[in-house]
């Protein structure tokens, strides 16, 4: 019962991250954040046993730092592709029945909103991404 609460607070501290990202206006502070907040939610993920949450979160973590150290320009743009590469990658070998789909859709969603170059953009193209990861975390008992 005590691990429950801890692996929920976990969990609450990566919602507390994720909210701070769209309060800041400089995209490489939000990326910091997003990074942080990715890391505490692949914990969390992976505390549940949840493999393909825990997988896109580590890989989202890894973006959201590349993308801190690089400009999105259109001759790099494949660093976008790989890291969309990488997900559908990690879902095959994760994979735990369709809920995984959901996690590869946010983790989609959430590399094209990192992508972009001003804030104002990731908070416009980030309005995607609750929706399959709230999903995703109900259905694995987050």
């Amino acid at each position: 019962m005590e691990y429950q609460y801890i692996v929920q607070a976990v969990g609450f501290s990566a919602v507390i991250f994720t909210l701070a990202v769209y309060q800041s206006n400089k995209r490489h502070r939000m990326l910091g954040l997003a990074t942080i907040a990715a890391c505490l939610f692949a914990s969390h993920f992976f505390l549940l046993g949840a493999m393909t949450g825990a997988a896109m979160n580590l890989i989202g973590a890894a973006r959201s730092y590349v993308f801190m150290k690089v400009k999105p320009r259109k001759h790099n743009r494949w660093i976008l592709f790989t890291f969309l590469a990488a997900a559908v990658l990690a879902t095959a070998a994760t994979w735990h029945g369709p809920v995984s789909l959901l996690a590869l859709l946010g983790t989609m969603c959430s590399a094209v909103s990192s992508w972009q170059r001003s804030p104002k953009l990731i908070r416009r193209f980030a309005l995607a991404t609750p929706f399959p990861w709230f999903a995703y975390a109900v259905l694995t008992g987050s």
